[in-house]
């Protein structure tokens, strides 16, 4: 178990100090069939989930690490749209609460495999619905997303200017 930690450590280590090494990766990206990149999707979901399943709170915590730096290193980038950093922080931070908060007595690593696995692939689904949503958002200013606070939590409101 000790190798997949390290392993795991020097692959984030590697690939988000260097933004040469992130031009490489997003240029080989781009090249790839679309089938491929959902089966390498599916694929790094599995692992990842299985990882989760085997120790749900070890896991969760070095998440909320990566999670914290992944937002702040995304909220300084100007490549990113500006409610990225948010929505990854929203969306991954309520799965390593499950993970945090899950209890290994009563749950099997079956069912938390299950509910790791479904809520990657949500939050693929709702970064994805959200690019496809929000266009492009250096060229086209008639898509906009806000935040209306309110007494009972407020409103997300997607608007479209014609």
């Amino acid at each position: 178990m000790k190798y997949l930690r390290t392993i795991s450590f020097a692959l984030v280590v590697c690939l988000s100090s260097t933004t040469s090494a992130q031009d490489f990766i997003t240029q080989r990206w781009d090249e790839r069939s679309t089938l491929s990149k959902v089966l390498y999707g599916e694929s790094l979901a599995g692992f990842c989930s299985f990882l989760f399943s085997t120790n749900p709170r070890g896991w969760g915590a070095w998440s909320a690490l990566v999670v914290s730096y992944g937002t702040l290193r995304m909220s300084t980038d100007p490549k990113v749209r500006p409610y990225e950093p948010w929505l990854f922080l929203a969306t991954m931070g309520a799965l390593v609460a499950y993970d945090l908060r899950v209890d290994t007595t009563r749950t099997s690593k079956s069912e938390i495999f299950k509910t790791n696995f479904a809520g990657i692939n949500a939050i693929a689904g709702i970064a994805l619905t959200n690019d496809y949503l929000a266009g492009d958002f250096r060229n086209d200013r008639k898509v906009s997303f806000t935040y209306a606070p309110g007494s009972h939590g407020g409103r997300l409101v997607l608007a479209y200017r014609f």
